[in-house]
This record gives C-alpha cells, structure tokens and sequence, in this order.
C-alpha cells in the first residue's frame, strides 16, 4: 500500500511538470504572436481620388431642322467621275430616325466615246446633270471622336435609303438610293457630315435600255435651327 501511494503521488506530479512542459511554450508564444487583425480601433476612412472629365453634350432637340451644304465627286457609269456640289435640308422625326432632301449639279464629259471617235456630246463634250432625292436616314451608332485629350466630338454612324430622280441631257430617270454617313458635331448647332451613296437607274441615253449606276462621295457642313 506504501508503495502504491509513492507512486500515486510521483504519477501526479510528473502530469503536473508534463502539462507545465507543453502549456507554457504554447501560452509564450501565442502573446508574442502578431495581431493579424486590430479591431479595438476606428477604421481608417477612404476617399477615392477619381479625377473626372466634363463632357460638353451638344444639346439637340429631336423634331429639329437642319439645312446645309455640300462638295464631293459624282461617278457617273461610263462618263467618268466629276465634281459636284449641292444643297441639302433634314427634318428630325425623332432622336435616330430623319427625313433627308438633297439637290446637286455636276457635269459629264464624253471623253471615253470621243477616244472611239463618238463624241456624243459635240463641240463642248460634257453636259450638265442634276439629281434630287428624297431619303430616310437612321442613327445606327452614336459614339465620341476625340480631337485631343480635353476635346472630344459626339458622332452617329447613320444609313440612308430613298428615292429620287436623275436629269441627264433633258431626259428624266427615276433613282433609287442606298448610303451611309457619318455626322460629327462641331457644337450644338453646327455639324460636318460624309456620305457615300450609290444610285441605280434604267436609262435609254445610249440607244437602248440598261442599268446605270452613280455613286458619289461627298462631305459637307450643316446648320441647326
């Protein structure tokens, strides 16, 4: 029983020593451990530094009138491209959709007929042509065209479809047009505009029937109102 009781006691003591031996490397090292996250003080406010740009939008109303100039060349199937210059006047239905009326003058010369000895034209060998039409434009893509860093223009990508008629050497033809454009706002009254459009015709000048085509490239200023 003696014997028994020593050991108890030397059982108890060595689990005491044991359990000092592994709990205070542990209870040391934990406060010498970083505070990973301090959350007993106020959190640090941010404020985001964002330099923002001012953008001058050019304020146009829908339901505007619009009217202008233009200058560009006119290729006309089997005479050859010329000059050609014109007026034009838009009304804004709405924001992306407008009527569009244009009236242009341009000349023709019979060079190539002339070099097969055919001057069809006579002793002056070019005649005068004009065109009106009428067409529908639609704003398909409006985006900026940045002309520097503190400068930049609003723009619309526009398609163009309608009709009108050809005055070719006092005969008339009816036309039928198809194009695309583009319009860049100078300032919210003034705007420069190129197009190019292709036109097609059935004309009977050489004697007999056929499809004409007329395709011309133009750019030009205009002015709301």
């Amino acid at each position: 029983m003696h014997y028994l009781g020593s050991h108890m006691k030397f059982m108890y003591a060595f689990s005491i020593c044991l359990s000092i031996i592994i709990i205070f490397p542990v209870m040391c090292y934990a406060e010498d451990r970083p505070t990973l996250f301090d959350l007993s003080g106020e959190l640090p406010e941010v404020s985001p530094e964002i330099a923002r740009r001012e953008v001058d939008i050019p304020k146009i109303d829908a339901l505007d009138f619009e009217v202008g100039i233009y200058g560009g060349m006119l290729n006309v199937e089997d005479f050859g491209a010329n000059y050609l210059s014109g007026v034009s006047a838009m009304f804004h239905i709405t924001e992306d959709v407008f009527l569009n009326a244009n009236y242009g003058r341009s000349q023709v010369k019979d060079e190539n007929f002339r070099r097969l000895n055919l001057p069809l034209f006579g002793e002056s060998g070019k005649r005068s042509i004009s065109e009106l039409n009428v067409l529908v434009g639609w704003n398909i893509l409006s985006g900026e065209m940045f002309w520097s860093k503190k400068t930049a223009f609003t723009t619309d990508l526009y398609l163009l479809v309608g009709a009108g008629s050809v005055d070719f050497d006092d005969e008339s033809y009816f036309e039928m047009i198809g194009g695309v454009g583009v319009k860049i706002l100078i300032t919210d009254w003034l705007a420069l505009r190129m197009e190019a459009k292709v036109s097609e015709y059935e004309s009977s000048f050489l004697g007999f029937k056929n499809k004409s085509h007329n395709v011309d490239a133009i750019t030009g200023i205009s002015v709301f109102f």
